[in-house]
């Protein structure tokens, strides 16, 4: 610490770092921002408390310069690259009646492929970078074949100076307005937020990350400028409050497209009810207006690692819930270790009777469910959550009773069936009271338990 105060050698930094003052230099700019350079490296206070202001500093910046075509910071920011590939290609043809028009070939998906591809974009698979590009109010990214320009005004390139032809803009730069520029903000674009969110997520759960634990910590500069656009909405990590039903529903995949692999991590990351618990991609429902909740949120509990830090590290976090349990049985198919198909017992079930899942108390199949882990327990519970007016979309539940005899449920993966097929879960049968919850409401014939 000591000796960087008194100065640093930039001959010893590395070749990007070296690149980046070149370029702070040369347009002016006296004060550069590195994150390995300004937070203090093995220090988990420091580290905690710069973490939590990310969302200033480069929502705040003039300009974020970024490596985007570099693998390492070994590469620098001025790539070797084919100039032939920054000139437009232009196909001149003659008509039938002899006049020359000449043609450019335009790249569908030029900007991604510059900007996130594996090959051309390699910084933006990584998961701290996506906060810092979606923040940014510019940036400047040196590509592997080209400079490219981004802010809330124009999207350009060396091959489009002016601007990307309006068939190549990216649908990312007029949603994103807000995130980056509070003046920018509108109140059409508050509630597209929620959406914008899941869009977020998903793509966030394709990057890496070197630290597992940093799942919720590497989002939550964006989450906590979701928050400010929100009036400070409730967090529960990385669900939102006011549409908890919508965002249960995520569903896991695997990134590679190979066998889903999705144990838990090593240690706590975030509860199963939350995408964060898993190191894999992440896909939300589309679903229309006419959605009818079947389900509802009584309370929840988050406890973050670092005390008033809600958007950070978790060091637990439960919701109550409020819907029709129901006990299914699950068995995997033969295609896929990420799939499997549930059915419900006979509805007479004496009281105090445990559900029978014997083979002749089975009803036929009911429905589908995305697994979030190999080899579920062949004794489970199904909690819909909403109606799409097509199907029913909820949870699948294991129970387990912790300290006190509490009960508890984590979750098992994502079911759906259809309105016709729920009516014998729906059902009120006998032994409904005896199923495990926090209480059961005789009138509604609901169950409230709790989910961690």
């Amino acid at each position: 610490m000591r000796t960087f105060q008194e100065g640093i050698d930039i001959s010893s930094l590395p070749k990007t770092f070296q690149d980046a003052i070149v370029v702070s230099r040369s347009i002016d700019v006296g004060y550069l921002w590195i994150d390995s350079l300004c937070i203090v490296q093995d220090d988990a206070s420091d580290w905690q408390m710069e973490a939590s202001l990310m969302h200033k500093i480069y929502s705040g910046a003039f300009c974020n310069i970024a490596a985007t075509g570099a693998n390492s910071g070994a590469e620098g920011l001025f790539l070797d690259r084919r100039m032939g590939g920054v000139h437009p290609t232009l196909i001149r043809l003659k008509t039938p009646s002899g006049v020359s028009v000449t043609y450019e070939l335009l790249s569908e998906g030029f900007w991604d492929f510059h900007i996130s591809s594996d090959t051309h974009g390699p910084l933006n698979r990584r998961g701290w970078v996506l906060q810092e590009r979606l923040l940014s109010r510019r940036i400047l990214h040196f590509g592997r074949q080209q400079t490219m320009w981004q802010c809330n005004e124009l999207c350009a390139a060396e091959q489009y100076p002016n601007g990307l032809p309006e068939k190549l803009q990216t649908v990312e730069h007029g949603q994103l307005k807000a995130l980056r520029d509070p003046v920018a903000q509108s109140e059409d674009a508050i509630p597209e937020l929620g959406l914008l969110w899941l869009g977020i997520v998903s793509e966030y759960t394709e990057c890496s990350l070197t630290r597992e634990e940093d799942k919720l910590i590497a989002i939550s500069g964006l989450a906590q400028r979701m928050k400010a656009l929100n009036n400070n909405m409730p967090y529960i990590a990385g669900l939102w409050e006011h549409d908890i039903l919508h965002q249960l529903l995520w569903r896991a995949y695997s990134k590679s497209g190979e066998e889903m692999d999705t144990s838990v991590f090593s240690d706590y990351i975030a509860p199963s009810f939350s995408w964060a618990s898993l190191d894999a991609k992440i896909v939300f429902p589309q679903l229309s207006e006419n959605v009818t909740n079947i389900a509802r949120l009584l309370s929840w509990t988050a406890i973050p690692e670092v005390t008033g830090h809600a958007t950070g590290q978790i060091k637990f976090a439960s919701l109550q819930v409020e819907g029709f349990l129901r006990p299914v049985s699950v068995e995997e198919t033969t295609t896929t270790t990420t799939h499997a198909s549930f059915s419900c017992p006979k509805n007479r079930i004496r009281p105090g009777q445990v559900p029978d899942f014997t083979p002749s108390s089975i009803i036929e199949t009911k429905g589908w469910v995305n697994l979030d882990h190999k080899h579920p327990p062949p004794k489970a519970y199904v909690l819909p959550l909403i109606f799409t007016g097509r199907t029913l979309e909820g949870l699948l539940l294991a129970h387990f009773v912790i300290e006190s005899n509490t009960n508890m449920f984590y979750r098992l993966g994502y079911v759906s069936f259809d309105e016709q097929r729920f009516e014998s879960l729906a059902e009120t049968f006998e032994g409904a009271a005896s199923l495990p919850c926090d209480r059961y409401e005789v009138s509604s014939t609901q169950h409230v338990i709790s989910i961690m």
